[in-house]
């Protein structure tokens, strides 16, 4: 059925079905594009809950953490402020992704962006806590035997199934 008049978007009505079909394109890539770089940046603030891995990972770290005994106790705390503020940024930013693909109703809008939502966040929990607690943790460990990786993420990828 046709969504209720203050539902509609108005500047979509109408617009050629080329179009429909290049902003989907337009929308897929920013999104791919968005869950590739947002790996890094998710991966970077979860290692900072992780300071003894963040400390062999920048050496220079070790200095400030002796002289600010408090700064690892915060480095530990701000973890779940960031990862919940940069969640929170996620939905403007897909529902822009989204609008791009012509939606009629602000109800298919609404389930685009629940669709790539709920993608992009599996793909996320899965992936990255298994880079930033697998990978990152075992860096050292990786570059003496790069061979090594093939049995972390062996043991690794099950145990991030039981986070699920």
């Amino acid at each position: 059925s046709a969504p209720r008049p203050e539902h509609v978007i108005w500047q979509n009505v109408g617009i050629s079905h080329v179009r429909v079909q290049i902003g989907e394109w337009i929308s897929v890539f920013l999104t791919t594009t968005l869950c590739l770089a947002w790996t890094l940046a998710v991966t970077f603030v979860a290692s900072l809950g992780e300071v003894e891995s963040l400390v062999e990972m920048l050496p220079f770290l070790k200095g400030a953490l002796e002289a600010a005994p408090w700064l690892s106790m915060l480095l530990s705390q701000i973890k779940p402020l960031l990862l919940a503020i940069l969640v929170s940024l996620l939905v403007p930013i897909l529902t822009s992704f989204s609008r791009k693909e012509g939606h009629i109703g602000i109800t298919t809008l609404a389930a685009s962006v629940y669709k790539k939502l709920a993608i992009f966040l599996v793909i996320q929990r899965f992936f990255v806590n298994m880079l930033a607690g697998t990978v990152l943790s075992s860096l050292q460990e990786i570059a003496e035997d790069p061979g090594s990786i093939i049995t972390l993420l062996a043991e690794a990828i099950p145990e991030q199934a039981v986070s699920f």
